[in-house]
């Protein structure tokens, strides 16, 4: 499966190690899986440096993971002018090994970090992601700060076709053994 869309975030908030368990975010989404679970993603921007950190959850440690560390431009108004950056997301669901990686191209460049594992477990419970995604959501409530989302795109392939086409493979082998 491939989720791929392109946005544009302003500045959250400021950040304040001394508040607990808040980290102020602009852009906030999931990718959702048909087992409840999902792949939570922000952008924050920790240092209030003007540049954002791309984030995923990891629920086995219940800790946010930064994937890239000040890469995402922030605007002063998506409404008007967007920065726009692009991500993808490629998932490589195996059965044993549920691996995706992350692929972020802003204005300075692209960047991919491989095999990550982090997931959101509903039920406090880690099940293995074997299909595919099932969709995904993009959430304000606990942004601080706007973004905008365009061009999203979700492709999963269909099991179904591979199946078909290995079939008519040994058909085939199978018809010139007999001549």
């Amino acid at each position: 499966w491939v989720l791929q869309y392109d946005f544009a975030c302003e500045a959250p908030a400021s950040y304040d190690p001394n508040v607990p368990k808040t980290v102020p975010r602009s852009l906030s989404a999931a990718v959702e899986f048909s087992t409840d679970n999902r792949i939570i993603h922000r952008v924050t921007n920790t240092d209030n440096n003007g540049y954002g950190d791309f984030e995923v959850y990891d629920g086995v440690a219940k800790v946010y993971r930064v994937v890239f560390s000040n890469l995402i431009p922030f605007d002063s108004d998506v409404s008007t002018t967007p920065v726009v950056s692009h991500v993808t997301f490629t998932g490589h669901a195996d059965g044993s090994n549920p691996v995706y990686d992350v692929t972020l191209t802003t204005g300075s460049g692209t960047y991919t970090a491989t095999d990550f594992a982090y997931y959101h477990y509903a039920n406090d419970g880690a099940r293995l992601v074997t299909a595919g995604a099932a969709g995904c959501s993009f959430n304000t409530f606990n942004s601080t700060g706007d973004f905008l989302v365009d061009n999203v795109s979700l492709t999963v392939p269909e099991p179904g076709i591979l199946v078909l086409l290995t079939c008519g493979m040994m058909c085939l082998v199978a018809m010139r053994r007999r001549d």
